[in-house]
């Protein structure tokens, strides 16, 4: 999951507004071809389901990123673009579709 955070860092303007990317992929298939290059076998992990007793400071995570990715947005229409891409970095969720995708890739591999 790290790895897949990393990689939307890069891509999170597009990843906030909307636009299709799938530049998401490119730091945790790199990571990878670096490790299998020097003959290290990986295991992925994902994390799972939020847990109960974290339940308050994962609130306050989405409202975070909410109120991060408005301001981006509002710094977008002003025109203030490297403002709205430190907003929108900080914004960051990844989408099960992203996380499935790079299941897909890593079966296949």
């Amino acid at each position: 999951m790290v790895w897949l955070y990393k990689g939307a860092y890069s891509c999170s303007y597009e990843l906030a507004t909307g636009r299709p990317t799938i530049e998401f992929l490119s730091y945790p298939l790199r990571m990878l071809r670096m490790l299998k290059s020097k003959r290290i076998k990986t295991i992925c992990v994902f994390d799972g389901f939020h847990l109960k007793a974290k339940e308050a400071t994962e609130l306050s995570r989405i409202e975070a990123k909410k109120k991060n990715r408005e301001i981006g947005m509002l710094n977008e229409e002003n025109g203030h673009f490297e403002e709205a891409r430190k907003h929108f970095s900080r914004s960051l969720t990844l989408r099960t579709a992203m996380v499935y995708l790079f299941m897909d890739i890593l079966n296949e591999l």
